[in-house]
């Protein structure tokens, strides 16, 4: 009986032993939670110059249709070319006035001044590029075009300066004669690249002239 009293007294030292030690269950390990991906920045907002119209800008009482009550009459402008190296320097090639140019063109208004009067044969002008080693060298697409293809101006040959518009050259009058010289754009290599509407069969052509343009100085 003593021996079963001694047991039993083990049996509940043990049990209160275990009921005095906490129990810890093993917790699975869990992935790391994955950092999120940063919110991303707009984009800038674009801005640039704000564009005002500039023409066209008429000329009052210079018709007699009787149009309006101020007879304005108004000129087209075929081509545009900017001075890489002077940004306010700008030429334009008018359809039936010459060549003009501006040295102050980011001014409101800018001043223009005709190069061309009386030291071309006409005053059509198609098209207009400045020699990428040398921009005071200009060269002009003559001839101009309207709605019914063949109902403008003929052209006279290619005009040219070396002077910014001082005085001119025709050049190539042969080729282009009677022709109406597109577009035009002088290279580095030495020559200048064209396109021309002819008043016959095929109407247009494209092509080199050994027009070689000049350095700067």
């Amino acid at each position: 009986m003593q021996q079963k009293k001694a047991v039993l007294l083990r049996i509940l030292t043990l049990a209160a032993l275990l009921r005095s030690v906490p129990c810890v269950l093993a917790q699975p390990t869990l992935p790391p939670i994955p950092t999120p991906p940063p919110i991303p920045t707009p984009p800038p907002t674009l801005t640039g110059p704000k564009w005002v119209e500039q023409g066209p800008g008429p000329i009052l009482n210079g018709q007699v249709e009787h149009i309006g009550t101020t007879n304005p009459v108004s000129g087209g402008i075929n081509a545009i070319a900017i001075d890489p190296t002077s940004p306010g320097t700008i030429y334009v090639g008018a359809v039936n006035g010459g060549i003009w140019k501006t040295t102050n063109g980011t001014a409101t208004p800018p001043t223009w001044q005709p190069l061309t009067d009386q030291k071309l044969p006409a005053l059509s002008i198609k098209s207009l590029a400045l020699n990428p080693l040398n921009a005071k060298e200009i060269f002009a697409g003559t001839g101009s075009t309207s709605n019914f293809f063949d109902a403008g101006s003929p052209g006279f040959g290619i005009a040219h300066s070396i002077d910014g518009g001082v005085s001119w050259e025709v050049l190539a009058a042969g080729t282009f004669t009677g022709s109406v010289v597109n577009s035009i754009v002088p290279t580095a290599l030495g020559g200048v690249a064209w396109c021309w509407l002819r008043r016959s069969v095929p109407p247009a052509a494209c092509g080199a002239a050994p027009i070689a343009p000049r350095p700067s100085p």
